[in-house]
């Protein structure tokens, strides 16, 4: 079961809780917001709360996916400067490798060009 099914499933039923008190609560009802009042019934506030809160979730998760690409995107390239290194490290391994063999190759000339 994957984990995104759990809140699908979770947003789908707290949908139709929503809903359902909202198409049960329709009488008018007086209610007082910033000192007026105003007839609005209680499921249509439900409703409304309930939007609020979709528009503040949604908002969340798109911020914490743009802070997610951004990371991979810097991930990306410090991965490929790790790739970059690990080349420039083989290379001079392999740099010092020859600067050996060369000062081998130079004593052992001068040790038979001795012995002769």
């Amino acid at each position: 079961m994957s984990k995104a099914i759990v809140p699908i499933i979770f947003c789908i039923l707290t949908t139709a809780f929503v809903l359902a008190v909202t198409f049960c609560n329709t009488q008018p009802v007086k209610i007082s917001i910033l000192g007026s009042a105003l007839d609005l019934a209680p499921g249509f506030l439900a409703l409304g709360t309930f939007a609020l809160g979709v528009v503040s979730v949604l908002s969340f998760a798109l911020v914490r996916q743009g802070k997610k690409m951004a990371s991979n995107k810097i991930e990306g390239e410090w991965e490929k400067q790790d790739a970059k290194l690990l080349n420039e490290v083989q290379s001079d391994k392999v740099k010092l490798l020859e600067a050996k063999i060369d000062t081998l190759e130079t004593a052992l000339k001068s040790a038979l060009s001795r012995n002769k």
